[in-house]
C-alpha cells in the first residue's frame, strides 16, 4: 500500500521551502557561513527564494506558515511542519538575540536538552565490554577496544577503497532487503582528507562520502559508516527524497538537508539505525554500533560542558580522552573542532538522540505494513514526535 500526500500538502511544501531558502538566504550573508542552514539544495530546476530583509521578517513568516501547517489533513505533517516552524523562528531569534544553549537544543530540535548521564555511559561500556568478551578480547573495556582496533585496523590509505567497498555491499543489501528503494539509487564513491573536524561526510552533490583519514580506522567502523553516509542512511535518504519528489510522491522540503531543525534528529536517526531497518546485525556491527552510541555520548556531553557549563576548550579536551576509551587522540581533536563550533552546538543531540527514536518507531511496525513504513520514514521529514505517527492507511 502506498501512502499519498494531499495535494494541499504538497502546495504547502513548496511554499515553505521557498521560505527555509529565503532564510538560508539571509543567514549567509549576515553571518558570512558558507555552509549555511540549508547544506544541500536537490531542486532539479531553480527556485525562487522569499525574499526577507531581516530576522523579524522572517519570525513572522515562519508563524503564519505554522498556524497554516494545523490545517494540513494529515497528523504526522500537522504534527511536523509545525514543530519545523518553531525551528526556523528559534533559529531567527537565536542570530538576532542569542538563546541559551538549553533552548537551542529544545527549540531547534525538539528534544530533551539533558546531556548524557555518566550512568548511561557507564551502561554503553559495560555493553561494549560484554560483546567483545564473546569476540575474544578479554581485559576491561578499553583493552579491549584497543586489542580489537588494532586486530581490524585498515592503513589510512586503503580506508577509501575500502569504504567504498563496504557501501558498495550495503547497497546491494539495502536493494535486496528494501522492497520499495529502486534499483537506480544512486551509487557514490569515497574520499579521504586529512585535518578535518568531521568523522566522515556525505558529499552527495559531488557523488562521494569524504572520510578523515586522521584516526586510526578499522573495518567495523568503516562499515558503520558504509551504513550512516551511504546506504540505507544518507545516500539512500537523498536519493529517494530527490526521486520521489519528481514522481511527485515526496513534498518539496525532502529536497533541502537543513540543520539545526525538527528533522535533524530522525535524520541522524535513520542513518544510525540502518542495520536495525535491514534487521541484519553480526556481532562485530554491532560492536561498531555500540562504540558509535558510547563516541557520540560522550561528545554530546563534552559539548554540553564546553557550552552550557563554560570549560575551557583545553579541559574538555582532556576530559574527553580520559573517556574516549575507543578514539584515539586524532578522533579526539576531530571531535573537539566539531563541538566547540557554535553554529553546530546542539548538532550533537540530534546524533545522540536519534537512533533511539528511530529504531523504536521501526520495532513498533507491523510487519505487513513495513513497506509502508519505509515510504513514510524516507518519503517525508521527520521529527521525533511526527515519526510516532505513522498510519498504514494514511488516515488523519
Amino acid at each position: 500500500m502506498s501512502i499519498k500526500l494531499s495535494d494541499r500538502t504538497l502546495a504547502y511544501a513548496e511554499e515553505l521551502t521557498d521560505a527555509v531558502l529565503g532564510l538560508d538566504a539571509l543567514y549567509r550573508e549576515e553571518s558570512g557561513d558558507e555552509v549555511g542552514l540549508a547544506v544541500l539544495n536537490l531542486s532539479p530546476t531553480p527556485r525562487t527564494p522569499e525574499s526577507f530583509s531581516d530576522y523579524e521578517d522572517v519570525v513572522e513568516a515562519f508563524s503564519t506558515l505554522r498556524d497554516r501547517a494545523g490545517d494540513l489533513p494529515e497528523r504526522d505533517r500537522r504534527t511536523y511542519y509545525q514543530q519545523f516552524c518553531d525551528s526556523m523562528c528559534a533559529f531567527a531569534e537565536w542570530r538576532q538575540d542569542g538563546l541559551p544553549l538549553s533552548e537551542q537544543i529544545e527549540r531547534f530540535l525538539h528534544v530533551p536538552a539533558d546531556p548524557p548521564s555518566t550512568a548511561e555511559l557507564n551502561e554503553l561500556r559495560a555493553e561494549l565490554s560484554s560483546v567483545l568478551d564473546r569476540l575474544g578480547y578479554e581485559g576491561d573495556a578499553q583493552s579491549q577496544c584497543r586489542a580489537w582496533k588494532d586486530a581490524t585496523t585498515v592503513p589510512a590509505a586503503e580506508a577509501p577503497e575500502v569504504l567504498e567497498s563496504e557501501m558498495d555491499r550495503m547497497r546491494d543489501l539495502t536493494l535486496a532487503g528494501l522492497d520499495t528503494a529502486p534499483e537506480n539509487v544512486d551509487q557514490i564513491g569515497a574520499a579521504g582528507v586529512s585535518g578535518a573536524s568531521f568523522n566522515a561526510k556525505c558529499d552527495f552533490a559531488n557523488g562521494e562520502v569524504v572520510i578523515n583519514t586522521d584516526p586510526q580506522l578499522t573495518r567495523p567502523w568503516l562499515r558503520k559508516l558504509a551504513v550512516h553516509e551511504g546506504y540505507p542512511g544518507h545516500v539512500l535518504q537523498f536519493s529517494l527524497r530527490r526521486q520521489w519528489y519528481e514522481d511527485s510522491r515526496a513534498p518539496a522540503d525532502g529536497l533541502l538537508s537543513v540543520v539545526n531543525c525538527a528533522s535533524s534528529t530522525t535524520f541522524e536517526g535513520i542513518a544510525d539505525s540502518g542495520l536495525a531497518l535491514l534487521d541484519t546485525q553480526p556481532e562485530a556491527d554491532h560492536a561498531a554500533s555500540l562504540v558509535g552510541r558510547y563516541q557520540m555520548g560522550i561528545a554530546t556531553a563534552a559539548a554540553w560542558r564546553y557550552h552550557a557549563e563554560d570549560w575551557p576548550e583545553q579541559d574538555v579536551h582532556e576530559w574527553l580522552s580520559e573517556q574516549a576509551i575507543y578514539g584515539d587522540e586524532e578522533w579526539v581533536k576531530s571531535r573537539v573542532g566539531f563541538l566547540t563550533a557554535p553554529e553546530r552546538a546542539t548538532l550533537m543531540w540530534s546524533y545522540w538522540h536519534g537512533e533511539p527514536a528511530v529504531t523504536s518507531a521501526i520495532e513498533s511496525v507491523d510487519p505487513s505494513a513495513f513497506d509502508t513504513f519505509v515510504e513514510f520514514l524516507y518519503g517525508r521529514m521527520h521529527s521525533t514526535e511526527s515519526i510516532t505517527q505513522f498510519d498504514p492507511n494514511g488516515s488523519t
